[in-house]
């Protein structure tokens, strides 16, 4: 009964290992100016924050970027 019950606690402990979230958000976009047409080939700031309610008053997680848009615009 010992052997069941510690192999079952291993199982648990090692799945609760391989459960954890990514450190990102992987997300892609094509960047447009205010006329709709493509921003290309330009460096930008992107910053994705998640907060607890819609005044944004706690910020829970929060990442940023500066990738450089392609001829396509992402």
């Amino acid at each position: 009964m010992k052997k069941i019950l510690l192999s079952l606690f291993v199982a648990c402990l090692s799945f609760g290992l391989s459960a954890q979230s990514p450190e990102l958000i992987n997300y892609q976009a094509i960047a447009r100016d205010a006329s709709g047409n493509e921003i290309q080939n330009t460096p930008l700031l992107v910053s994705i924050r998640i907060a607890t309610d819609a005044s944004a008053t706690t910020i829970v997680y929060e990442e940023t970027h500066t990738p450089t848009t392609n001829a396509f615009g992402l």
